[in-house]
């Protein structure tokens, strides 16, 4: 037996999701497939680090005792990345001809850990390992950790459609807005003296109650929203006339979704000129601005409000740049990494 066989095993979080995509393709290609979460059901919506930390040690018990299933497989993990990798580590001469795929690996500021950095090296010491990443940022960092693994380059990618119906009459928007929102990764203060730089423009916020954001009382042009509907989101967003995507860091998991909405709904968007999401907006798609620089993201958005032709023509390419990264486009990419 060989990881040239059809079998998959796929490694996520929770039990309670549907097969994923790259599953129902595999199965449907003659392959079997066997599915092992950590967690049958998800109960929160956010994860502390400690309820992470606790999640990894059932992962590890978990799985560990069932690593014979691993043996001669190709195993595709979305969820529980560090005790897959734990596992192929400890186990990985009794494992056979198997071959780890680790996805989705998200791990922020917590990368700049020196103990957590000397952990990834020591899980990343293994050639039967490939990490696909989102970025250019992440591949770097993998790659500096460990020569070993294998890496391959896949965007992150979605097929949530543009909502048209009306914006929920309680949230009382202004008639045009500057739209920017999410949890993770986002530089509200830097976003708080931008809208206090346009007072005559109005901004709507939509953030986390995890988000620690207040607004000074002085500034009267911002409203702001927490912890609305994806399908609110999206329409709010879809119905503003420009999205700022303000990043702090270069970090996965952060910011992609609001980009491809923006891209998808054809928004002129001002963006931090990051290696997680500036591919999105190649060819004109969008307006990058180097990180933390107010007077560049000022500069990008006077620019925007003031050539109308500017802001359809960027809107336009937005749209059409977003056409490209779907689900489809992500399953065929998978397919060859995985080699199905």
């Amino acid at each position: 037996m060989s990881v040239t066989d059809k079998r998959l095993v796929l490694l996520t979080h929770y039990g309670d999701r549907p097969l994923s995509a790259i599953g129902e393709w595999a199965l449907a290609n003659g392959y079997s497939i066997e599915q092992i979460s950590i967690t049958p059901v998800e109960t929160k919506d956010f994860l502390s680090k400690k309820d992470l930390l606790w999640d990894f040690c059932k992962a590890i018990f978990k799985w560990g005792a069932k690593a014979g299933i691993f043996r001669n497989k190709k195993l595709y993990c979305t969820g529980g990345q560090i005790p897959a990798m734990a596992i192929c580590k400890i186990f990985g001469k009794v494992l056979g001809d198997y071959h780890l795929y680790i996805h989705n690996f998200y791990i922020h500021n917590l990368g700049n850990n020196t103990a957590v950095k000397k952990i990834l090296s020591f899980l990343l010491s293994n050639p039967r390992l490939t990490i696909i990443a989102q970025s250019q940022g992440e591949i770097n960092y993998f790659r500096s950790l460990s020569s070993r693994p294998e890496i391959e380059f896949l965007p992150y990618c979605s097929d949530l459609q543009p909502t048209k119906f009306p914006n929920p009459a309680e949230y009382n928007l202004p008639d045009e807005y500057i739209f920017t929102g999410g949890y993770t990764n986002r530089d509200y203060n830097l976003m708080v003296r931008l809208a206090e730089r346009f007072p005559h423009e109005n901004f709507v916020f939509i953030t986390s109650s995890l988000n620690k954001l207040s607004i000074p009382e002085n500034i009267k042009n911002i409203t702001l929203l927490r912890n609305l509907p994806k399908s609110h989101f999206e329409t709010i967003l879809a119905n503003s006339k420009i999205v700022v995507v303000p990043l702090k860091e270069d970090v996965g998991a952060s910011g992609q979704m609001l980009s491809l909405s923006a891209l998808r709904n054809g928004k002129p968007t001002v963006y931090t000129d990051l290696s997680v999401i500036n591919y999105y907006f190649s060819d004109g798609a969008g307006i990058g601005v180097p990180i933390n620089n107010l007077e560049a993201m000022s500069s990008a958005l006077d620019s925007l409000l003031n050539d109308t032709e500017l802001m359809k023509k960027t809107g336009e390419k937005a749209g059409l740049n977003g056409e490209g990264y779907t689900l489809a486009f992500q399953n065929e990419k998978l397919i060859d990494i995985l080699g199905l």
